[in-house]
C-alpha cells in the first residue's frame, strides 16, 4: 500500500467528523488526530513530484493528545512563536513557475523573503532582514514585494525599495523616498516601478536606463492622499482613487509613553459627520493627463473598481454611505462617458455590505456578488440594465472570487459545506453550470491562483491548525504540497482544545444559531464546568486557528481550558454567513445580539454541564460594548466581564454603524442611542467588571472610557481598569509584552470570580 494511502483514509474520516460532528458525537476525535498526525509525519514535506503522484489529501497537521508543556501566558506567547510566522503577501511570476511570500521559519515576527520553484519543489530563503548574523535580530522590516519580471522581485524594507535577483540573491536599493514607501507595485509589462508615499504616486522606469521616480499624482496638502491605484493589464494608465479629509473631523490623541507625552492626530467620523470624499479617475503614465469620473456624490464609498481586459473602462462599485443603494457603473477611460450597469434602491440594506464586482470573461457582462436575493450569492449581468443571472444560490454565502477569463470559470470562497467554513469552489461563468469543490478539507482558505489558473497557493488553517502556505493543481484530481510548516516541533507537544460546533435557536424569536465550544481533552459531561463566553464579537464562529486575527487568543484559550473553564461563542446576528435576515435582524446594538449570546449560554446550561452560576464574558471593541451591555441588562447572569477598549458612545461610533444603529435624527432620537450607548446604562451594573484600554487608541478613544469610569463613580458602582500605555485599539496584537501584561490581568481576574475547577 502507498505511504500515502492510510494517511488519506484517516484524514478523510477526520475530516468528515471535523465538518458534521454534532456536539453529542461520542467518538473520541483525540484519537483520529493523533493517528492522523503520526501518519502525517512520515510525509511532512514533499516536491512538485508529489502533486502528481499523491491524491488530494487535506492540509491538517493537528495535535497529539500527550501531557502538556509549560502551559502559561509566558510560554505559549514566548519568542519565536509556538505557533510561528503565517506566510504573508503569497505572490506569483509572470510565468507561474514560482511563490514568492514572507514569512519566517523561526517563528520570529519579522519576515524574509522566499521563493518555492515548482521546476525544483524546493523553497530557499532570499534576504536575511531579520537576521544580524551573529544570532540576533535586526529592525529592518520587510513589509512589501512584487514580482517585476519573472527573475526580479521588488520590495520595501524600512520604507526603502530594493530590488532582488532571484537567481543570485543579490539586492540593490532602487528608491529611497522622504517618507516611507508603500502600496508597492510593477506595469504587467515590467517597465515601471510604483509606489505611494504621502506626497503622492510615484513610477519610476526600469532597465539600464532607469529614471528617478517622477510623482504622477500629487496630494493637495496633508489630508489629500492616494487612497489606492491600479495599473491596466497592458501597462500604460492607472485609475486611483484620492481621498479627502479635509472637511471630517479630526481629532488629536495625548498620551504618555516611554516617560514622554506623545499627540497624534487622527481622522474621526462620527455619526452624521460629513465623511470623507473619494475621486476616482485615470490617469497615462507616459504625459499624466487625468480624467476624473464624474460620480453622483463624492462622499458615496467606493466597494471596489477594477480595468477591464482591454483596458479600455473602468468598472466602479459604489453605493450609499447607508447601503441602502448599489450602484455599479462602467466609465470609459477616454472620457467622462459613463454607462450605469446596475442601480438598485432597497430600504432593507445590508448592515454589513460584502458586495464585488469585476468583469465577465472577454469583458462581456459583469459578475456581480450580492444579496438582494437573500443570500450572498454570484450573479451575471450580461449588458447594462440586465436582470441579473444566478450563477450560485442556496442557503450559504459567498465570501469572495476570482475570475478565469480563458477558461470562463469563476472561483470562489464560501461557507456552502459549513457556516464556519471558507472553502475553495468553481463554476461556469455563464447561468445553468454545476459548482465543483476544490478544497476537500474543513477549514478558512485564503487563494492565490497562478496566472495559467493551473495551480492555487493557498494560506490554510482551522481549528487545530497554524496557518501555512499550500499549493495543489487545479486540474483532474488536484494533487496537494505543503509548502511551509510554521509551527515549531513543541506545538505539536500540546494537547489543544478540541473544538465542537454547537447548533441551537433563539430564547427569543427561535432563530437558528450556531455556536463554537472549546473543551478539554479530558472532558467529562457530567461534571459542571465554568464558562467563558469570548471574545464576543460578530463573525466569530470560525473553523480557523486563534479565533480574530486582531486578538490572538489561541494562548488564552489554551490556559483557559487547560485551567477547566469551556470557552464558546455565537455566531450573533449582524454576522456573516446565514442570510440577510440573520444579518439585518440586528436593528440596535445592545439587544439580538446580546441575546444571541445569553440563548447559547441557555443551551449549554440546559445540557448539563455549565454552570450556571460561574459564566464569564469578554470582548473587544463593539465585543466591549457587548460585554458591558451584557453585565447591565442580565444582571445574575454572569459572575464577571471584562471589556477591551469598550465602545460604551455610539455617538463616537463611525458613520458606517448608522446602517445598524439608525441617523442621529428622528422622533426616537436621541433615546435609541442612549439605549445602545452602555455608558447610559450603568445603573444595571451588579457584577464584577474590569475594563482594558491602551491610552493610543484613536477608535475608541481612552477619554470615553474615563467619561464611562465616571459615570460608574456617580452610581455608585465598582470595577477594575486596567491601562495600557501607548498602546493602541488592537491592544491583543500592538505588542507581546503588555498583550501578556493584559491576559494576565483578565485570566487573575475571571479566576478569582469564576474558580475555575470542575465540580463532580
Amino acid at each position: 500500500m502507498p505511504v500515502g494511502a492510510p494517511l488519506r483514509f484517516i484524514m478523510a474520516h477526520y475530516s468528515w467528523f471535523s465538518r458534521y460532528r454534532p456536539f453529542s458525537t461520542t467518538v473520541s476525535l483525540q484519537k483520529w488526530r493523533k493517528r492522523a498526525l503520526r501518519l502525517r509525519t512520515l510525509i511532512a514535506y514533499g516536491t512538485v513530484a508529489s502533486l502528481l503522484a499523491c491524491d488530494n489529501a487535506p492540509p491538517v497537521a493537528v495535535a497529539v493528545p500527550v501531557p502538556a508543556n509549560d502551559v502559561s501566558l509566558d510560554a505559549l506567547y514566548a519568542m519565536p512563536s509556538l505557533i510561528g510566522t503565517a506566510p504573508e503577501q503569497i505572490a506569483w511570476s509572470k510565468d507561474g513557475k514560482n511563490i514568492a511570500f514572507l514569512w519566517n521559519d523561526e517563528g520570529y515576527q519579522d519576515w524574509d523573503i522566499w521563493n518555492f520553484s515548482l521546476a525544483t519543489g524546493e523553497k530557499h530563503r532570499l534576504t536575511s532582514h531579520g537576521d544580524d548574523g551573529a544570532g540576533g535580530r535586526t529592525t529592518d522590516a520587510i513589509t512589501e514585494l512584487r514580482w517585476l519580471n519573472d527573475q526580479e522581485i521588488i520590495y520595501v524594507s524600512d520604507g526603502d525599495i530594493h530590488s532582488l535577483d532571484v537567481a543570485d540573491g543579490a539586492s540593490t536599493l532602487i528608491a529611497a523616498p522622504e517618507d516611507a514607501a508603500s502600496q508597492l507595485n510593477a506595469s504587467p509589462d515590467g517597465e515601471y516601478i510604483s509606489y505611494v508615499t504621502k506626497a503622492g504616486l510615484w513610477i519610476s522606469e526600469t532597465g539600464k536606463e532607469a529614471t528617478e521616480p517622477r510623482r504622477i499624482l500629487k496630494g493637495d496638502e496633508e489630508d489629500v492622499f492616494v487612497e489606492s491605484y491600479k495599473w491596466s493589464a497592458h501597462g500604460g494608465k492607472i485609475a486611483f482613487v484620492m481621498a479627502d479629509e479635509r472637511s471630517a473631523r479630526h481629532l488629536d490623541i495625548h498620551y504618555f509613553a516611554q516617560g514622554e507625552e506623545h499627540v497624534n492626530r487622527v481622522t474621526a467620523e462620527y455619526p452624521g459627520d460629513e465623511t470623507t470624499k473619494r475621486r476616482i479617475g485615470v490617469l497615462n503614465v507616459a504625459d499624466t493627463p487625468e480624467t476624473v469620473f464624474d460620480r453622483r456624490d463624492e462622499h458615496d464609498p467606493i466597494w471596489g473598481y477594477e480595468w477591464s481586459p482591454d483596458g479600455n473602462a473602468v468598472l466602479v462599485d459604489t453605493g450609499n454611505l447607508l447601503a441602502t443603494n448599489r450602484l455599479i457603473v462602467v466609465y470609459d477611460a477616454k472620457s467622462p462617458t459613463a454607462t450605469v450597469y446596475y442601480d438598485v434602491t432597497s430600504p432593507d440594506g445590508p448592515h454589513y455590505p460584502s458586495w464585488s464586482a469585476g468583469w465577465a470573461p472577454d469583458g462581456q457582462g459583469v459578475i456581480v456578488l450580492s444579496d438582494f436575493e437573500g443570500y450572498y450569492h454570484l450573479y451575471l449581468l450580461s449588458e447594462a440594465g440586465s436582470t441579473p443571472a444566478p450563477l450560485t444560490k442556496g442557503e450559504w454565502e459567498v465570501a469572495s472570487f476570482t475570475v478565469d477569463h480563458q477558461q470562463s470559470q469563476i472561483y470562489f470562497v464560501a461557507n456552502k459545506d459549513h457556516i464556519a467554513d471558507r472553502q475553495l469552489y468553481r463554476v461556469p461563468s455563464a447561468p445553468g453550470g454545476n459548482v465543483e469543490e476544490i478544497s476537500t478539507a474543513s477549514g478558512t482558505y485564503t487563494p492565490f491562483y497562478s496566472p495559467n489558473f493551473e495551480y492555487v497557493a493557498f494560506r490554510f488553517s482551522d481549528d487545530t491548525t497554524p496557518p501555512d502556505l499550500y499549493l495543489r493543481g487545479l486540474a483532474g484530481a488536484g494533487k496537494l504540497l505543503q509548502v511551509t510548516r510554521s509551527p515549531q516541533d513543541a506545538f505539536y507537544e500540546y494537547t489543544w482544545p478540541d473544538i465542537r460546533y454547537v447548533e441551537f435557536k433563539s430564547h427569543v424569536d427561535g432563530s437558528p444559531l450556531v455556536g463554537r465550544l472549546a473543551l478539554p481533552a479530558d472532558f467529562d459531561p457530567k461534571k459542571l464546568y465554568p464558562l467563558i463566553v469570548g471574545p464576543v464579537y460578530n463573525d466569530t464562529v470560525r473553523n480557523q486557528w486563534g479565533g480574530r486575527p486582531i486578538h490572538p487568543t489561541w494562548g488564552l484559550d489554551e490556559v483557559f481550558v487547560s485551567l477547566g473553564y469551556l470557552v464558546f461563542n455565537v455566531n450573533i446576528r449582524g454576522s456573516w454567513g446565514q442570510g440577510r435576515a440573520f444579518r439585518n435582524g440586528l436593528d440596535e446594538f445592545g439587544s439580538l445580539d446580546i441575546d444571541d449570546i445569553e440563548s447559547g449560554i441557555r443551551h449549554l446550561i440546559s445540557e448539563g454541564y455549565v454552570d450556571p452560576d460561574r459564566v464569564g464574558i469578554w470582548g473587544a471593541s463593539y465585543g466591549g460594548l457587548m460585554t458591558t451591555m451584557s453585565l447591565f441588562k442580565k444582571p445574575g447572569l454572569y459572575a464577571a466581564g471584562v471589556a477591551g477598549a469598550p465602545a460604551t458612545n455610539v455617538w463616537h461610533a463611525t458613520p458606517q454603524q448608522m446602517r445598524v444603529m439608525g441617523e442621529p435624527k428622528g422622533d426616537d432620537y436621541p433615546e435609541r442611542y442612549r439605549r445602545q450607548s452602555s455608558l447610559w446604562q450603568v445603573s444595571g451594573l451588579e457584577d464584577p467588571l474590569m475594563i482594558i484600554h491602551g491610552t493610543r487608541d484613536s477608535i475608541v478613544e481612552y477619554s470615553d472610557t474615563i467619561a464611562f469610569v465616571e459615570e460608574l463613580i456617580r452610581n455608585n458602582k465598582t470595577l477594575e481598569l486596567v491601562t495600557l500605555p501607548g498602546v493602541n485599539h488592537y491592544w491583543g496584537n500592538d505588542n507581546v509584552e503588555q498583550m501578556r501584561f493584559a491576559y494576565k490581568k483578565m485570566l487573575e481576574f475571571f479566576t478569582r470570580n469564576l474558580a475555575a475547577t470542575p465540580n463532580d
